[in-house]
């Protein structure tokens, strides 16, 4: 079933082909480590469910993941992961290639991320996605909007992402909640912030948003020592370069982007800070705003947009 291993902490499962990953499924709460560079073009792939475990990519790659035919409430590599107790790890892994293009129709609330589409208590620790592509269209004007849209995970809670980096192209008819790094860090009532500290994401949004930004796109906890080189076209409100809509502290991070469309509340750095401190950043681009008859399209700064 695995190339090697127990599945234990001290000898974890070896993944070396796209089979031993397909066999994830079957172990959730096991212990993996890659230990060669895998190509899934082979496979058409189904998120592995709800993972405990935890998964070392020991710096091999992942090449040509597709998650085109997937229709998942949560999905990714991993659909959702979760500990059982305490806390998790998804580190030193490299996805090259990874895409998905989904016609969407009709009421959904799903949750996509390349690594999953949901998290909760884990660590995300050097995971890097180049070359990715995120597509979706709409099958019809009423198709509604698709919330928590992530790089690496759509939607998380005490998480940890540090020194990840992300590079994605992603085009959407309508979305709440884009980042490239996290698309929505808020936590419950019950459950703590998310951190993110030294990441890199570069890349192009191109649609309709509400809350996008190129590491997350509504943050509640820490966000330190990121940055972001991001192209933004089209319309939407609360956009911004590194950050949609920040409620935590966002300290020494920087982003150049370029704005263009139809935004309101949109900034290089961050499109509206609801009652979060931002300290020792700076950002350089420019925001080309098309107005309406209405003048609806406010609100645009250096910094933030509104506050």
């Amino acid at each position: 079933m695995y190339s090697g291993g127990d599945g234990t902490i001290e000898n974890p499962y070896l993944i070396a082909t796209s089979a031993d990953f397909f066999n994830i499924r079957y172990n959730l709460n096991a212990h993996y480590k890659q230990v060669a560079d895998i190509n899934m073009s082979d496979i058409s792939w189904e998120p592995v469910g709800t993972f405990s475990g935890s998964y070392d990519g020991a710096g091999h790659k992942i090449y040509n993941l597709d998650l085109g035919s997937s229709m998942a409430l949560n999905y990714g590599l991993f659909g959702q992961i979760q500990p059982t107790s305490g806390r998790t790890w998804v580190k030193n892994i490299t996805l090259v290639n990874p895409k998905v293009n989904q016609t969407i129709s009709g009421a959904i609330k799903r949750y996509f991320g390349f690594l999953a589409g949901q998290a909760i208590n884990t660590d995300f620790i050097n995971c890097n996605i180049y070359q990715g592509e995120i597509d979706f269209t709409s099958e019809s004007e009423t198709t509604e909007p698709f919330e928590d849209l992530g790089g690496i995970c759509g939607k998380t809670s005490d998480c940890r992402f540090e020194n990840c980096k992300v590079e994605i192209n992603l085009n959407v008819y309508e979305s709440k909640d884009v980042g490239f790094i996290c698309g929505y860090t808020y936590p419950d009532a019950s459950e703590e912030d998310t951190v993110v500290a030294k990441c890199e994401v570069s890349g192009k949004f191109k649609g309709s948003f509400w809350y996008a930004g190129g590491i997350a796109g509504r943050a509640g906890g820490e966000v330190s020592k990121c940055s972001a080189s991001m192209i933004i076209e089209g319309s939407g409100t609360q956009v911004g370069g590194l950050i949609g809509v920040s409620l935590g502290h966002v300290y020494e991070c920087f982003s150049v982007a370029t704005l263009h469309g139809k935004f309101g509340e949109s900034s290089p750095l961050i499109g509206r800070t609801a009652g979060g401190i931002v300290e020792n950043c700076y950002s350089h681009g420019q925001i080309n705003l098309e107005a309406d008859g209405l003048n609806i399209y406010w609100k645009a700064g250096g910094l933030t947009g509104g506050y």
